[in-house]
């Protein structure tokens, strides 16, 4: 599973050119969770600690603009990613 985990990660294009031990340092770092459809992954304004990768599926971004209205305003599929601008400074483990 964890070669699996890093093959995927190798296709994202923030992690496509990590060095082979740095993208294991990040794959040690995932967690899969599997959502259902209609689930909550996290909401509008929330603070955002972890990045989240769609391994399969699809997952639909709604905003709620000044009254309320929800909306969607883009869709994510397979190998897409959001919540990555917390990790701009993602410090790797040395050895």
């Amino acid at each position: 599973m964890f070669r699996e985990i890093m093959e995927q990660l190798r296709q994202i294009p923030l992690f496509a050119k990590l060095k082979r031990d740095d993208l294991a340092a990040v794959a040690k770092l995932v967690k899969r969770e599997e959502y259902r459809p209609g689930d909550v992954v996290c909401r509008q304004g929330e603070a955002g600690d972890f990045m989240y990768v769609v391994e399969k599926g699809e997952l639909q971004i709604l905003q709620v603009d000044s009254q309320g209205v929800e909306r969607e305003v883009s869709r994510l599929g397979p190998g897409e990613y959001f919540g990555a601008v917390s990790y701009t400074h993602l410090t790797l483990p040395t050895n």
